[in-house]
């Protein structure tokens, strides 16, 4: 098997993937960051690294060490900023600061994530993007009462606090 079969093999030992993610080739480190059996080490390493891409790679990977995504929920690039959101391994702390990014992108990633606790959620319904809100109701925290409401968008014109207080089911 070759390196590059390696580095994107999910069944590629930890220990070789450490290994891979010395390699020269860029595109030996870009399969590695991708790779969601990276070890944490290797993510740690080529976290430093310029290359978007691949720093896009371990934002995006779910063996990423809560600092390195605490760190990379400040970056310049959206795109970054997007895959600390998705990740289901960022903080909450994170989330919850990213909840307020001005890229939309990045809102929808945290509406996506299945780990975004109902504070944030409750939120997020209230997003002046219909994109954020309809991601949010697909997530499977979002209680059923609010996703009646953001599908409804705005059910019968009441607001949210004044829906969820007639149903059954709070956030």
């Amino acid at each position: 098997m070759s390196n590059y079969e390696q580095a994107e093999n999910p069944n590629t030992p930890a220990y070789r993937l450490a290994e891979l993610a010395e390699d020269e080739r860029r595109c030996i480190r870009y399969e590695v960051v991708w790779n969601p059996s990276a070890p944490a080490s290797a993510l740690i390493k080529l976290s430093k690294e310029q290359d978007e891409g691949i720093r896009q790679g371990v934002a995006w990977n779910p063996n990423t060490p809560a600092n390195v995504l605490a760190e990379f929920a400040t970056s310049w690039n959206a795109d970054i900023r997007y895959r600390v959101a998705w990740n289901p391994s960022s903080p909450v702390e994170v989330l919850a600061k990213l909840a307020n990014d001005d890229d939309v992108k990045v809102r929808q990633g945290i509406a996506w994530n299945p780990n975004t606790p109902i504070e944030i959620i409750t939120k997020l319904a209230l997003d002046t993007n219909i994109s954020v809100r309809y991601q949010l109701s697909q997530n499977p925290n979002c209680p059923e009462a609010l996703k009646m409401w953001l599908k409804a968008g705005g059910y019968a014109g009441l607001s949210l606090a004044e829906f969820m207080a007639g149903t059954q089911e709070t956030p």
